[in-house]
């Protein structure tokens, strides 16, 4: 696809929106992520260089998800920019066809497209599956690296340890493990020494002459278990890291569509697995459907801002609750055929309809009435907007006299 002048102007224009766009949504999510994965450094005495790392993994699937949002606001913009610098006028008074004006975005579009394709169908499940390895083996080395000899580490929400002495060789000595995760029952676990023992992506403590103490909490009994060895699973913290507990997000495209029936969550959820088949598929769609629906209601110069404005509004609205609409439909596609096909349709339509607005050069427009209502409601929110801040000024002001 080629293009001319002003059309590589407007392309660089709406790239570049959607570029900072997404970049700041991208940072504002990846740091909330990052506040919430501080607990690998506090209480995992993980490293910084491995914190960034493992946090970052989960940025090429942020920006599938990301991308057709940057790419709808960027779109919005960059219109809105053209019109409200005259542009679009210009172009249509100069006898360009429309087609110069949404060449551009089609082609940002299907760069879009294909950058959320090779995310969701490639480098997604290989990053999210890689952040799972991770988050394993951090778990595993949770007792050989952090556990201070003489204090008390909460390792998950019902997993308490404490070790008496670190020897040398990475012997453990004096072990006490708590072992709240049962409902009903809570497991006291002593050991002389132990070790960690990892095995095809699994990591054990192994526990020498030992006792186990198994309480009742109903009933208040008490059983003691006296043991020369005992293996007590380490990677059930974050779940196993081997192939058959890989969730439907992490799976390749040849694992969801030939899944193992021996993976736990395939047993479980089976719909789940189907279910982000089509929505990787249908992803690819949207980049489309926002742009389509933007240009098919302000793609052309309008003769008033008002009803220009109107016009950006009524195309994020429809686009963003399209989107929320394939979203319930990936929900019901769980379960329900009706919500795969769902899941194409709503974006298809989206398509079809605004393509052809674009194809007969016709403009889509609300009816007059609910304009009307639009228009109403904007103008109360401009007018509240004004008395609150009128209100806030004079409480400035108010407060200053006070204090003078």
């Amino acid at each position: 696809m080629t293009l001319n002048r002003i059309e590589r102007n407007i392309f660089a224009r709406g790239l570049f929106a959607m570029l900072m766009v997404s970049c700041a949504l991208v940072g504002v999510v990846w740091v909330v992520k990052a506040f919430q994965g501080l607990d690998i450094i506090a209480s995992k005495g993980q490293s910084v260089l491995l914190f960034l790392y493992v946090t970052s993994l989960a940025i090429p699937i942020l920006l599938a998800a990301v991308l057709p949002i940057g790419l709808l606001i960027a779109t919005i913009y960059t219109i809105n920019s053209l019109n409200n610098d005259s542009e679009l006028v210009i172009i249509n008074a100069s006898g360009a066809s429309p087609w110069t004006v949404y060449k551009p975005f089609i082609l940002l579009a299907t760069l879009t497209a294909i950058f959320v394709g090779l995310i969701s169908f490639l480098v997604g499940p290989s990053t999210l599956r890689d952040l799972r390895t991770q988050k394993a083996a951090i778990s595993a080395d949770v007792i050989s690296v952090v556990a201070r000899a003489g204090q008390f580490s909460k390792i998950s929400k019902n997993i308490t340890f404490h070790i008496a002495n670190r020897a040398p060789g990475g012997t453990l000595e004096g072990i006490v493990v708590k072992d709240e995760r049962e409902k009903d029952v809570s497991f006291l676990y002593f050991a002389r020494r132990g070790s960690i023992v990892k095995n095809n992506g699994e990591a054990y403590l192994i526990l020498e002459n030992g006792e186990i103490h198994r309480k009742d909490l109903e009933k208040g009994n008490v059983s003691i278990i006296n043991f020369n060895s005992y293996a007590f699973d380490l990677s059930s913290f974050t779940g196993s890291a081997t192939k058959f507990n890989f969730r439907p997000s992490e799976m390749t495209m040849w694992e969801l569509f030939n899944p193992d029936p021996n993976n736990y969550f395939y047993q479980k959820t089976p719909g789940k697995f189907t279910a982000e088949l089509h929505e990787r598929f249908s992803s690819v769609l949207y980049p489309f459907m926002f742009v389509m629906i933007v240009l098919s209601f302000a793609g052309q110069a309008r003769s008033t801002r008002q009803t220009y404005g109107h016009a950006i509004l009524t195309a994020a609205l429809i686009s963003c609750g399209l989107r929320a609409l394939g979203f319930s439909m990936h929900s019901l596609s769980k379960s329900s055929s009706i919500g795969i096909i769902m899941v194409y349709i709503i974006p298809l339509s989206g398509i079809f309809f605004a393509s052809l607005s674009l194809i007969s050069d016709k403009q889509l427009r609300l009816p007059k009435a609910i304009s009307l209502k639009i228009s109403d409601m904007t103008s109360q929110i401009s007018k509240l907007s004004v008395r609150i801040q009128l209100a806030y000024h004079k409480f400035i002001r108010q407060n200053l006299r006070g204090s003078s």
